[in-house]
């Protein structure tokens, strides 16, 4: 772990920095609102903070995933690192595909109650269209998280 601080490449130390100071922001925010202070919008602001900095995190680890699978490829330890820091991609993934799969079946209803009541129901295939998009991006994304798409090594 220490060896990749330590790395010739300054893409990786830079993304593996940037993914500690978000995630340690993130934790310490989270920290102060559990704590239950009584000032009046401390709670509500700690709170976007830490929405805002969970966000950063997911797409800085997917960032250091794609830079450590890129600069080094041929390190054991650099790939076991990347699919840990995957896992947030992987997991965004999954949720997509459950959206896409649970998605119709509401929409269905959804018409068929709007086709009862008489009124329109064309929005409801807007959302059966959005599910099958929602599986499609769904895949891409546990695709690139599990790191089947090859990418190039740059020098």
């Amino acid at each position: 772990m220490f060896k990749l601080f330590s790395s010739p490449y300054a893409s990786v130390r830079k993304v593996l920095y940037k993914l500690i100071i978000s995630f340690f922001v993130f934790i310490i925010s989270i920290a102060v609102y559990l704590c239950k202070y009584d000032l009046n919008h401390i709670n509500s602001i700690l709170m976007l903070v830490a929405t805002i900095f969970f966000i950063l995190t997911v797409l800085l680890s997917r960032d250091a995933s794609k830079t450590l699978r890129r600069e080094m490829p041929n390190d054991k330890m650099a790939k076991k690192i990347a699919l840990v820091l995957s896992i947030p991609q992987i997991a965004l993934g999954i949720v997509f595909l459950a959206i896409g799969v649970v998605m119709p079946f509401v929409a269905l209803y959804g018409v068929i109650k709007d086709i009862q009541s008489g009124q329109p129901f064309f929005p409801h295939f807007l959302n059966i269209i959005s599910a099958f998009m929602s599986i499609i991006i769904g895949y891409y994304i546990v695709y690139e998280g599990l790191g089947f798409i090859e990418q190039k090594r740059r020098r």
